[in-house]
Order: C-alpha cells, then structure tokens, then sequence
C-alpha cells in the first residue's frame, strides 16, 4: 500500500491500450474533432444488447449536442455510410446526449443491429456514432469493435481507490481473472495502474470472492496480501469482507491487521476499465 511507492508512482507516466481503432472502413466518415475516443465493453450474461456499455469520450469545447450509437456486424462495415445510417429505424439505434466529456451508456435490451436483426452471441460488431451537432449530422470516424460472450459478467480489470483508517483515497486496482455462475478469483494490485508495489514483480496478492449477479452482493471476499518488502521486510495478511456489484461499479468493505497494525473500516470503491479489458 505504500507511501513511499505511491510517490514514486507519481513521478511516472502511465501508458494503457485501447481496443478502439481511428477507422475501421465505411465512406463518409467524419475527421472532426468532436469525438476523441469510442470504447465497448461486455458486462452481462442478458444475451442482448443490454451486456454491452459504450464509453464515448468528447472534447470539452465542442461537444455534440447527441450521439446515435450502431451496431453494425463487422462484415459489413465497408458498406456503412452516413446515409445508411441516417435511414435506420429507431429500433437500430441507441441515442443519448452528451452533457460532459465522458458519457458512458448501458445499451437497451431491445436494440437491433444495423440490419434490424436482434444482437447475438459470436459476431463481430463495429460501433458506430453518427454525432449530431445542431442541423450537421456526421459518421464519426472513431469506432469500437464488441462480440458478446459467455464469459462471466466480473472478469475484467478495475480501479478506483483503498480508505481507511491509515489510507485516504489510495489507489487500488485488481484483476478477475476467473470466474464461474458463484465465484471469481484474481489478483489486487496497491496502484491505480495494475503495477505492484514493495519488492514484488507479479501483484501484491491475490482475491477470491462469492456472488449473486441477480443480487449483486458479494460474499466472502479474501484478500490475501503479499508484499515481500514493505516497511524493512515481508508484509503479509489476510483481509476479509463483503460488498456490492452494481453494473461497472464494485464497492468492497473489509477488515484486518498488517505489519502497519490494524485496518479498520476499510472501503474499495473501483470502477470497470474500458481500456485494459482483459476478456
């Protein structure tokens, strides 16, 4: 957790990818500046479009008035314009406004793709934006590429921040790397960026948990703590607790005593990353 890594995780800069690309194919696409980065993410197991959350990021001083989101099955994407996508019934399309720079948008479960069939496990999708600013409509060139899976909903990466009575807003992070219908295991990581701290290489211990997507409580979440030097030698522990799962959000209470003493009250709160998906 540690103070003096944190200082040094300060005075580094931190790189992470992205699975969108500037242009996947279709014409009239649009170079303008109002749509900077368009990233998907499959977060359900509903078997419709409800799974899947787009994250549109624009720019501060211009933002369009709205967006129309479409998924067009990557095959045929070539064939995609403004025009085709300006003719698409309002079954076809997912439409939200963009009051801040980032809007991040749970699409609805009875969206159809391009072709007005429903959206189904396996193929390939290209999201698409036509971005509505005042009478101009444009096809945005950036885009995403989503397929749902039957993966669990958890698996993917997090971050957010660690509070408790020693730590004010410190930044965590963790991975799901498995999970079946009850329970998940990963790895938790004290940064915001999936780097380990105090001497490891790998992470700086590992997770295990039960839950209840119907529900979304968490059970028995174990985090089992590993740094091999933190305070002049080995900081091992166990913490253990409960929390919630709400949509990309996950809220962990825990409690437990390290080499610093004891940890009360602890809180996690962290978010689903977009851009480091690990599914």
């Amino acid at each position: 957790m540690k103070r003096l890594f944190f200082k040094l995780l300060l005075l580094s800069i931190v790189i992470s990818c992205s699975k969108s690309s500037d242009d996947n194919g279709g014409g009239n696409n649009s170079n303008s500046s109002d749509i900077s980065l368009v990233s998907a993410l499959d977060a359900g197991n509903r078997s419709n479009a409800s799974d899947i959350f787009v994250k549109v990021s624009g720019v501060a001083s211009s933002l369009p008035d709205k967006v129309r989101i479409i998924l067009v099955p990557l095959a045929q994407v070539g064939s995609f314009d403004l025009d085709t996508g300006l003719t698409l019934s309002s079954v076809s399309y997912h439409e939200a406004q963009l009051n801040n720079p980032i809007l991040i948008t749970q699409l609805t479960s009875n969206l159809m793709d391009s072709n007005g069939d429903e959206i189904e496990f396996g193929i390939q999708y290209s999201v698409r934006l036509l971005v509505y600013n005042g009478s101009e409509v444009n096809l945005s060139n950036k885009t995403a590429n989503i397929a749902l899976s039957n993966d669990s909903p958890l698996v993917g990466r997090y971050a957010g921040t660690w509070n408790d009575n020693l730590y004010t807003d410190y930044p965590n992070s963790f991975e799901i790397l498995s999970a079946n219908e009850t329970t998940a295991s990963g790895v938790l990581y004290y940064s915001g960026s999936f780097s380990p701290c105090c001497g490891n290489t790998q992470n700086d211990g590992t997770i295990n948990l039960n839950f209840n997507l119907a529900t979304g409580v968490i059970s028995n979440f174990t985090y089992n703590q590993v740094l091999a030097n933190y305070l002049g030698g080995e900081c091992n522990a166990t913490y253990s607790g409960s929390g919630m799962i709400d949509g990309l959000n996950m809220t962990i209470n825990l409690t437990g005593t390290d080499c610093e003493g004891p940890h009360g009250a602890i809180t996690i709160e962290s978010n689903r990353v977009f851009w480091l998906v690990v599914k």
